[in-house]
């Protein structure tokens, strides 16, 4: 899904503008680790927020993966509620690459939820799963 932000932009005006949204991203391009985790699409709902001149983006996301166990290789189901905020900038990101990472950025005024959301998963997933904090490693299952 892609919002167009343009008409949030608030320049000298002091009070708010908020959009609402909410919408499905498709999590089953998303690769990580050599399989695709996510077995359902990510449902996603939020607000972006203009104030005196600034723009903010905040939402909440809920997904469904599966990984594979880091020691006995078992499917892990995992449900993912999670928040993420950020602040919204327009134009193209800085060249020299110096610019905080919860910040996203409009080159054309719109603001891309589906590619926002993908990033933040993978930026934020665990990167060992364990099906139960004791699980024995897999030399140990085998005969």
């Amino acid at each position: 899904m892609k919002l167009n932000v343009k008409h949030l932009e608030t320049g000298r005006f002091p009070e708010d503008k908020r959009r609402e949204f909410s919408c499905t991203v498709d999590l089953g391009a998303v690769r990580q680790w050599g399989h695709t985790p996510y077995t359902s699409p990510g449902e996603v709902s939020g607000e972006i927020v203009s104030r005196l001149g600034m723009m903010s983006v905040a939402y909440d996301v809920k997904a469904t993966r599966r990984d594979p166990c880091a020691r006995c290789l078992d499917e892990v189901e995992t449900h993912v509620d999670m928040r993420f905020s950020h602040r919204v900038e327009k134009g193209p990101p800085p060249s020299d690459n110096r610019f905080d990472d919860d910040t996203v950025f409009t080159a054309d005024g719109v603001l891309d939820i589906g590619e926002m959301v993908i990033s933040d998963l993978l930026l934020t997933q665990e990167r060992v799963i364990l099906c139960s904090p004791d699980c024995p490693e897999l030399l140990e299952l085998l005969p």
